[in-house]
């Protein structure tokens, strides 16, 4: 079985600050568009506008997580929940109230991490990011009880960016 890599390429691209070929690779990979079809939801819901604000897109990230919020179903409604604490703070009691307990702190953190993007506040997200990834494994465990590999992938590449802007 051949694994569709374009995304981790693009990823890498980024975090290498190599943005004409990251923009090469981001024409050549669509997100899915059935953004539920897989574990990876974060990937094409929130981590799409992170890739097309670095790009140059003003505005995807706030576009991508508003739409995220309008999301029903699908995956215990994680997205929007997510999405929803990104937005605003006063959302993280309904996020911590998932009854995925062990979820809790890795979802939280990933929700301020992108709130703190939306706000341009790079040391944040930086620090947020750094958190998320600094938890126990079994604290990123997030849905499908294994790693999100695209989850992981893009918090390696956030972090990447943001220490390389300091």
């Amino acid at each position: 079985m051949k694994r569709d890599t374009r995304l981790y390429r693009l990823l890498n691209l980024l975090a290498a600050g190599n943005l004409e070929q990251a923009r090469e690779a981001r024409k050549a990979y669509e997100f899915p568009r059935n953004r539920l079809a897989s574990y990876s939801w974060f990937g094409h819901v929130t981590g799409s506008g992170l890739v097309d604000e670095a790009l140059g897109e003003a505005g995807a990230l706030r576009r991508a997580v508003e739409a995220g919020t309008k999301i029903t179903g699908g995956w215990g409604g994680r997205p929007k929940l997510v999405c929803a604490a990104a937005l605003d703070s006063a959302a993280e009691p309904a996020l911590q109230a998932i009854p995925w307990r062990s979820e809790v702190d890795g979802w939280l953190l990933v929700a301020r991490a992108v709130r703190a993007e939306l706000a341009g506040d790079r040391p944040a997200a930086l620090e947020q990011w750094r958190a998320f990834k600094a938890l126990p494994l079994n604290k990123r465990l997030l849905g499908s009880h294994e790693p999100n590999l695209h989850l992981e992938a893009f918090a390696a590449w956030r972090i990447a960016a943001l220490a390389a802007a300091r």
